[in-house]
C-alpha cells in the first residue's frame, strides 16, 4: 500500500511537471511563433530598405554621372573662357605696346617741333620787332580825330563780341568800307569773294606759303583756264598772268607767282603775287589786332597806344593796296622782308607782311609787332 501512495504521489507530480512543461512548451510555441512574425516583418523591412537603398544608390549614380558631366563643362568652359580672355589679353598688350610706340613717336615729333617752333619764334619775333620799326605811326604829341578817337574807345571796350555782332560796330563799319573791303577788292578779273574772305578771315587764320617758281605749275589747269582758255599761270587773287602784265622786253620785271594762300585747311591752294600777298598779310595783321583786342591781350596798353597802332596797321594796308610797300622797301636801307615762311595771321608767329623801315626820327610811338603775336 506504501508503494502504491508512493508512486501515486510520483505520477502526480510528474503529471504537474508534465503540465507545466506543456504549459511552457505552449508559451515557447507562442513565442516562437511572434518571433516568426517578427522575423517575416523584419524581412520584409529589410527587403524594402534594401530596395529603397538601391533607389539612393542608383539615384546617386546618377547624381554623381551628371555631376561629373557638369563640373566637365564647367571645366571646359571655363578653359575656353581663359583662352579667350588669354587671347585678348595678348591683343590688348601687342596694342598697348603699339600704341605706346606711336606715343613715343608723337612726343619725339612733338618735342622736335616745339623746338623747331621755339626757334623759328625767336627768330621771327627779331624780325617783327625790325618790322615794327618799318611803319609809319603817329607821333606821341601828334593830335587825333576825338570823334574816330571815341569811336576806337567804345570799340575796345566792347569785349566779347560774337564776329556779326563785332563786325556791326561803328568801328569796324568804317574800317570795313575804308580800308578792309578796299584791300580784298582785287579787281575784275579776280576768282575770290571779297564777302567771303572778310568773313573767313574775321574769324580763323589763312595760311601763307613762299613758293619756288618751278612749284608755281598746277598739275592740271584749272577749271577758270580751261573755259577762258588761258595756258598761262595768272595771280588767284587780281587775275592777272605774266603773259598779260607786260611785253616780252618786260617779262624780267613782271610780279612772279611765288607765294600761294587758302583760307583754311580744307580749302586748295591759290596761286597768288608779291602785290596781293603783301594785301592780304595787311588785312590779317588788322584782324589779328582786333581778335587781340577782344581777348583782353592789351589790357595794359593805353588808348592812345592801340589806336596809333591801329592806324598804322590801316596804313599797312593803304600801302599795299596801292602797291607802294615794294616801291618803299626798295628806297630805304635794311628793309625786312620775309619770303621763305608761311604766314598764318593769328595762329603762329611766322612771316608778316612786308613793311618799309623809316628813320628812328620818325618812330616816336611805334607799336611793337611782337604783342601781336603773343
Amino acid at each position: 500500500m506504501s508503494t502504491c501512495e508512493h508512486c501515486s504521489t510520483i505520477i502526480q507530480s510528474l503529471k504537474q511537471e508534465l503540465a507545466t512543461k506543456n504549459e511552457q512548451l505552449e508559451r515557447l510555441s507562442m513565442d516562437i511563433q511572434a518571433l516568426n512574425q517578427k522575423y517575416v516583418a523584419e524581412i520584409e523591412r529589410v527587403g524594402n530598405i534594401q530596395h529603397e537603398k538601391d533607389l539612393v544608390e542608383h539615384e546617386l549614380e546618377e547624381l554623381s554621372q551628371r555631376l561629373f558631366e557638369e563640373a566637365n563643362e564647367m571645366v571646359a568652359a571655363e578653359k575656353r573662357a581663359r583662352y579667350q580672355l588669354e587671347n585678348e589679353l595678348r591683343q590688348t598688350q601687342e596694342h598697348l605696346v603699339a600704341e605706346k610706340t606711336q606715343l613715343h613717336e608723337l612726343r619725339l615729333r612733338l618735342l622736335s617741333a616745339d623746338q623747331a617752333t621755339e626757334e623759328m619764334h625767336d627768330e621771327e619775333r627779331k624780325k617783327r620787332q625790325n618790322k615794327a620799326k618799318s611803319m609809319p605811326v603817329i607821333a606821341k604829341k601828334s593830335p587825333f580825330d576825338d570823334i574816330q578817337l571815341e569811336l576806337f574807345r567804345e570799340f575796345v571796350d566792347s569785349k566779347q563780341l560774337t564776329i556779326k555782332k563785332l563786325n556791326q560796330t561803328s568801328f569796324m563799319k568804317y574800317c570795313l568800307n575804308e580800308d578792309i573791303e578796299p584791300c580784298l577788292r582785287f579787281g575784275p578779273q579776280s576768282k575770290l569773294s571779297t564777302k567771303k574772305m572778310i568773313d573767313s578771315l574775321s574769324r580763323q587764320p589763312c595760311f601763307i606759303e613762299h613758293i619756288n617758281t618751278t612749284d608755281a605749275m598746277p598739275p592740271s589747269p584749272s577749271l577758270w583756264n580751261r573755259l577762258s582758255n588761258k595756258s598761262n599761270l595768272c595771280c588767284s587773287a587780281c587775275g592777272r598772268s605774266s603773259s598779260s602784265i607786260c611785253t616780252t622786253s618786260e617779262q624780267g620785271q613782271q610780279p612772279q607767282l611765288n607765294y600761294r594762300f587758302r583760307l583754311n585747311e580744307q580749302d586748295n591752294w591759290l596761286l597768288i603775287d608779291q602785290y596781293c600777298r603783301d594785301r592780304l598779310v595787311a588785312v590779317c595783321d588788322f584782324f589779328v589786332f582786333v581778335r587781340n583786342i577782344q581777348l583782353g591781350l592789351y589790357s595794359d596798353r593805353s588808348i592812345h597806344d592801340l589806336y596809333a597802332e591801329n592806324i598804322r596797321l590801316r596804313l599797312q594796308m593803304f600801302y599795299s593796296r596801292m602797291g607802294a610797300l615794294p616801291v618803299l622797301l626798295n628806297s630805304v636801307e635794311d628793309d625786312v622782308i620775309d619770303q621763305e615762311d608761311p604766314y598764318l595771321s593769328d595762329n603762329s608767329s611766322l612771316a608778316g607782311p612786308s613793311t618799309p623801315k623809316l628813320p628812328p626820327s620818325s618812330l616816336a610811338n611805334q607799336c611793337n609787332l611782337d604783342t601781336l603775336i603773343k
